[in-house]
């Protein structure tokens, strides 16, 4: 579970990689960007509330306050955690990250 403020310069685009899935906000074309799944996303300002939810076989994203909500089939590598920002001047405000506890037992 991933919580995060994105600010995107102008024209650009700009987002997160979460276990190898991109979330791009293309501020240009005011587009969401999940992988290879494309959403309006209506937005004023440069700044952009994101949710991400993370499982063994999907990835969620929820912005604008849950205004755009878009799910993607994964399957990502086993050891893969990895979250980095991308896009040149793509800032990070805030984020906050929680490790989900499993819903089902082993």
């Amino acid at each position: 579970d991933l919580e995060a403020i994105l600010s995107v310069a102008d024209g650009e685009r700009g987002g997160v990689t979460v276990r190898g899935v991109p979330v791009v906000w293309d501020r240009a074309a005011g587009m969401l960007e999940v992988a290879d799944i494309k959403a309006p996303l209506p937005t004023t300002g440069d700044q952009l509330s994101l949710r991400v939810l993370v499982d063994r076989g999907s990835v969620e994203v929820f912005a604008a306050a849950g205004l755009v909500a878009v799910v993607k089939g994964i399957r990502p590598e086993a050891g893969d955690r990895t979250l980095q920002v991308i896009g040149g001047r793509t800032k990070v405000g805030a984020i906050t990250v929680h490790q989900l506890r499993p819903a089902w037992s082993n």
